[in-house]
């Protein structure tokens, strides 16, 4: 279409130009139209480096006194069973018409760049369920190296909440929904506080939104990149 056009020429101008504000702001309004454009932003919005010792997929030698990628993916961790358990039932939505083995090889690189990324809780970045949720849409739409980078930075950035060793601070975070929503839509904030219900004081609705960016529950790997 001619906004989609529009868009993807904004956006290689904000990238030549390095303008990551107007970037940022372009993604949230318009949207990334798609995945060619968004494996070229994300990494520049999150910034991080997609050609890094990180995207070392190969095992090559690292840089830096940095750990390459082929190790990072090998370290144990404490979630290990439970990783297992959800790359075990991952990627069913987004695979329709692959193949077993096709599905098995994502399913082994999924596991890796989790695996990579948490680096053995020893930064004490832990793996939560729906993580995998969030890393599934990285690999699809990135590859292997790139999604690996991404999710490292986002592990501990953007839902570092998310991470850490209990719920308890995403719960927290999660109680910033109502004022958001007061602010944003009075009737349905009305209306859900007129209820008078006691489950919905801490909205417990939303948190596979928050921890996932709705990869849970949107079953459109297009939707999903886009939220």
């Amino acid at each position: 279409s001619t906004k989609d056009a529009e868009t993807v020429q904004m956006v290689n101008e904000m990238l030549l130009k390095e303008d990551v504000m107007s970037l940022r702001k372009i993604a949230a309004v318009r949207g990334l139209v798609s995945d060619s454009l968004r494996r070229r932003a994300w990494p520049f919005i999150l910034d991080v480096s997609t050609t890094n010792v990180y995207r070392d997929a190969g095992g090559g030698e690292s840089t830096g006194g940095e750990v390459p990628y082929h190790m990072l993916k090998c370290m144990s961790h404490k979630d290990d069973a439970v990783v297992r358990a959800d790359i075990e039932r991952s990627l069913w939505k987004y695979s329709k018409g692959w193949s077993v083995g096709e599905r098995d090889r994502e399913r082994a690189r999924l596991s890796d760049i989790i695996t990579a990324s948490l680096e053995g809780n020893t930064q004490g970045v832990y793996y939560y369920q729906g993580l995998h949720d969030v890393a599934s849409v990285l690999l699809l739409v990135c590859g292997e190296g790139s999604a690996h980078a991404l999710l490292h930075k986002l592990v501990r950035c953007q839902l570092r909440d998310c991470t850490r060793s209990t719920i308890d601070p995403a719960l927290r975070t999660l109680h910033l929904l109502y004022p958001i929503l007061k602010h944003a839509d009075r009737e349905l904030y009305d209306f859900i506080k007129s209820q008078n219900e006691p489950a919905l004081e801490t909205p417990y609705f939303a948190l596979s939104w928050y921890m996932t960016w709705f990869a849970h529950d949107v079953d459109s790997l297009e939707d999903s990149a886009r939220l």
